[in-house]
């Protein structure tokens, strides 16, 4: 994490350089009241807490999560010098209704350098949706956006 190109990888994946689709170039004025806003609350050698908020329906959110998810599984998996991400990573986005999208990936150096028992498995990323209300929609799960 500590190098160039990671820092590059995360703006990269977080930025989406004001590409409008046509549809939302339409509604251009309209979005202009709801800005579409990318807030980096952490970025350390121990936590990456980054949030999105998008002017975005929510089937359009979810898709748009979805792909970052799987993006960021990708980036951050179980793979050769794992054990030297030493961070935790956390990525909230949002709409303006506030259904929230959660994506969080624990530091997996403990369980690399034996700090955990033979029992405990390494902690897969945790994924949830909830809804305005806070509830969490049973649906959207780590598998079904493997499987999307």
């Amino acid at each position: 994490m500590n190098n160039f190109s990671f820092l590059l990888i995360i703006c990269d994946e977080i930025q989406e350089w004001s590409r409008p689709v046509a549809k939302r170039r339409i509604y251009y004025e309209i979005e202009k009241e709801k800005p579409e806003i990318v807030s980096i609350h952490n970025f350390n050698n121990k936590t990456i807490d980054i949030s999105i908020k998008l002017n975005l329906v929510e089937d359009e959110i979810e898709k748009y999560s979805i792909i970052k998810f799987q993006n960021f599984i990708r980036l951050l998996r179980s793979a050769v010098d794992s054990d030297s991400r030493t961070f935790d990573f956390k990525l909230l986005i949002k709409n303006y209704e506030e259904i929230e999208f959660i994506f969080e990936y624990d530091n997996p150096h403990d369980f690399y350098k034996g700090g955990v028992s033979e029992e405990e498995q390494y902690n897969p990323p945790r994924i949830e949706k909830k809804q305005p209300d806070g509830t969490p929609d049973p649906n959207f799960t780590l598998k079904s956006i493997t499987e999307f």
